[in-house]
């Protein structure tokens, strides 16, 4: 005798009793969120799924042209936020493993950017895609690197590769010595 049973079923039961994770106060910071209009029709989405899509998309697949089209790597920006906003609705299904990468990727942002790491969500997704509307109006110049400052550039990264070689054979050679 076969036992039908549907994939949701299964699926809520396992939410329900088989995980019991909960996010920490640290990560768990859920908004609602009203969406721009620059990130398209939402409504009948599943927003975290299109975040995550964007998100890969522009930081996974197009990463060579982040320096070339900086207003697309700003509105990747905002959806990498509204992602995270989106991982923490659920904390039930989710621990903090699951949205620490996310969450420091995110901060690390905001600081380098300039902005709060307490600003709200909201704020910080209109910011990006008022940013990312200005920069799409501007001209990228490209600008010649002379050749002195590119032949210091490779001697750099030759001593400091040079350098961790040389760190990592010591401590090896210090571990072996410590084995005998």
């Amino acid at each position: 005798m076969r036992i039908a049973v549907s994939l949701p079923l299964v699926f809520s039961l396992l939410v329900c009793f088989g995980v019991n994770a909960e996010l920490s106060k640290k990560y768990a910071t859920h908004e609602e969120l009203v969406y721009p209009e620059a990130l398209g029709d939402l409504r009948y989405a599943n927003v975290q799924r299109k975040a995550g899509e964007q998100v890969v998309f522009r930081f996974v697949k197009k990463k060579r042209d982040l320096s070339k089209y900086p207003h697309k790597t700003l509105l990747a920006i905002a959806w990498l936020e509204i992602l995270y906003n989106e991982m923490v609705k659920n904390p039930k299904s989710k621990d903090d493993a699951d949205v620490e990468s996310l969450y420091n990727t995110k901060t690390t942002i905001r600081e380098n950017i300039g902005m709060s790491e307490q600003a709200s969500t909201q704020e910080v997704v209109d910011r990006y895609v008022v940013i990312s509307k200005l920069l799409s109006f501007a001209k990228l110049e490209k600008h010649e690197i002379p050749e002195g400052l590119q032949h210091r550039k490779e001697v750099i990264s030759y001593i400091t590769s040079s350098v961790k070689d040389l760190k990592k054979k010591y401590s090896d050679d210090n571990i072996s010595e410590d084995l005998k």
